[in-house]
C-alpha cells in the first residue's frame, strides 16, 4: 500500500522490489518471495538487512559494523558462513523494508 511505503521511506520513487533467489537468507526470506528495497536508505545500520553489490554480485544480507572500517556480511542460513570485508568494497544499494511470499 502507498501508505506503508510513505511511512517507511523518505522518497517513494526510490523503492523497488526483486525476487528472492537461493536459500542463503532462509528461513527469513525464501526463494520465490519478493523483497522490497528502499534505495534512499543506503547508509549502514548495524544488524539490518540490505541489498548490496560486492565482488561483482548482488546479495540480500545482514550487515554488521566491525572495527577498522570493516563490515561483517551475514546470511540467515547457518550453512553459509559470514565473512568480513572492507566497508569501502561494499556498495549498499538499499535497505530491505518488506518481504512477501505468495502461498500456493
Amino acid at each position: 500500500a502507498k501508505s506503508f511505503l510513505k511511512r517507511r521511506s523518505t522518497d517513494v520513487t526510490k523503492i523497488f522490489s526483486i525476487d528472492v533467489k537461493g536459500d542463503s537468507m532462509s528461513p527469513r526470506f525464501e526463494s520465490g518471495g519478493i523483497v522490497v528495497i528502499d534505495a534512499s536508505n543506503n547508509k549502514l545500520e548495524d544488524g539490518k538487512v540490505f541489498a548490496i553489490h560486492y565482488d561483482g554480485q548482488d546479495f540480500i544480507k545482514t550487515l554488521r559494523w566491525m572495527p577498522c572500517a570493516m563490515v561483517l556480511i551475514e546470511s540467515e542460513n547457518p550453512v553459509y558462513r559470514a565473512f568480513e570485508v572492507p566497508l569501502s568494497e561494499v556498495n549498499i544499494i538499499g535497505r530491505v523494508i518488506a518481504y512477501q511470499k505468495e502461498e500456493l
